[in-house]
């Protein structure tokens, strides 16, 4: 039970946290992951964002702003 509730509150916190323009250069995370990327490219609704030693095409809609170059 207090897994689900844990779950709920960790939703609302999400849809409360104000959406930031993302844009190339910015530091970013996938909002279900622990690596921190740069975004290369901005490509209609993907962004490419370079890990370091790999780089990923992923919806801009699951990913997190860190911080600006």
């Amino acid at each position: 039970m207090a897994k689900k509730e844990k779950k709920i509150k960790a939703q609302k916190a999400e849809a409360e946290k104000p959406k930031v323009t993302l844009k190339i250069g910015d530091r970013v995370r996938m909002i279900d992951g622990k690596s921190i990327g740069t975004i290369d490219k901005i490509e209609k609704n993907k962004a490419v964002v370079n890990y370091g030693v790999f780089t990923s095409k992923v919806s801009l809609e699951v990913l997190e702003y860190v911080q600006a170059k």
